[in-house]
């Protein structure tokens, strides 16, 4: 009978989305940072921006740590994909135009950079994110460093290693030059490039060392 095949057909409840996504919070949060800078940022104030309780925000970014990694993660991709391969002859002179970028991204976005130098940025978070950078990114970042340590001892510098040197001096080097903007001055390009390049060959040295 209708009735009783209806009543033994199992009920399908259909899921209701999140009030919030975790892209959605990380969206929020990039665009607070960005009008307010670092101490603007609050899982309250976020609750506020996106019209939800705070223990919705909770839902999608399960604590602030979470939240500062899953930013600091974009930052670093989006840094990464202004640094493509240019047409420029010779690593050093590719090497400035990548130091360009950087610092007219940290120009563009002080509160942002900011950001960037206020939280600490571990190991994990600058692998991962040179990992899922965007391929022409990689490509040229990692063609650069074989060309300046030399091609026979690129193979010893592991490419996350070299990825994680040049990031720790830029954050280094952004944090001393914003104190005397504007932060695309030659000399501080040009103390980044020679830092750099002297530390991939250090490394790229000690690395072809017999343990």
């Amino acid at each position: 009978m209708v009735g009783e095949d209806q009543d033994r057909e199992p009920s399908v409840r259909k899921k209701r989305p999140p009030l919030v996504t975790p892209d959605q919070a990380v969206q929020a949060a990039y665009q607070l940072i960005a009008a307010e800078g670092p101490q603007g940022l609050s899982m309250r104030k976020l609750a506020a921006v996106l019209h939800v309780s705070l223990p919705t925000v909770y839902t999608a970014i399960r604590s602030k740590d979470h939240l500062i990694g899953r930013l600091q993660d974009r930052l670093f991709i989006e840094i990464t994909s202004t640094i493509t391969g240019t047409d420029l002859r010779g690593p050093r002179q590719r090497l400035l135009s990548m130091g360009q970028a950087l610092f007219a991204w940290a120009d563009e976005h002080p509160r942002l950079a900011e950001f960037l130098l206020h939280e600490d940025a571990s190991d994990d978070i600058s692998a991962r994110a040179a990992a899922s950078a965007p391929e022409p990114g990689r490509t040229a970042v990692m063609g650069l460093v074989t060309e300046l340590v030399g091609a026979d001892d690129a193979p010893n510098l592991d490419p996350v290693t070299a990825v994680l040197f040049a990031s720790a001096v830029s954050r280094a080097m952004l944090a001393l030059a914003r104190s005397s903007a504007p932060v695309q001055d030659d000399r501080w390009l040009t103390i980044w490039a020679d830092t750099i390049t002297g530390g991939l060959r250090s490394l790229a040295d000690r690395s072809s060392i017999p343990a």
